[in-house]
């Protein structure tokens, strides 16, 4: 009989995430700078209304942390960087990290991110919304 909790298989790591989900949801709508790491936003991102492209830059400052592209320190940014890159302001920003249960804003993580243990979420949200503008084409 092995003495091994069964129960230790819960742990998780905070990074412990569907990378193959956060890629396929990602894939089309931002892709990374192999040179410098910056989001290259392609032409399904500006299909998507603010909130999911909120989203979407949140999911790629996830994966690249997970890459290594980008320090956990340096993962979320102001609603004023966000805003910078939406037809929108810092405010309606903040409005759209109100509205999604996975969205907090961790000073420690540079501001706002995905709550740890959620991207699962916001791939979901993401992927329900780029169906959506499909389906509507």
């Amino acid at each position: 009989m092995s003495d091994e909790n069964p129960l230790n298989d819960l742990y998780m790591d905070r990074h412990d995430v569907d990378q193959q989900a956060l890629r396929d949801v990602l894939s089309g709508l931002i892709g990374i700078d192999s040179e410098s790491g910056d989001p290259i936003y392609l032409d399904a991102y500006f299909e998507l209304g603010n909130k999911q492209r909120f989203v979407a830059q949140l999911l790629f400052r996830e994966a690249s942390v997970i890459l290594g592209e980008r320090e956990e320190s340096e993962q979320g940014a102001a609603s004023g960087a966000f805003a910078e890159h939406l037809d929108s302001s810092g405010s309606a920003v903040q409005n759209y990290s109100g509205d999604l249960e996975f969205v907090e804003s961790d000073e420690s993580r540079g501001g706002y991110v995905i709550r740890p243990h959620h991207v699962q979420a916001a791939v979901s949200y993401l992927k329900d919304a780029r169906e959506q503008v499909q389906s509507d084409a």
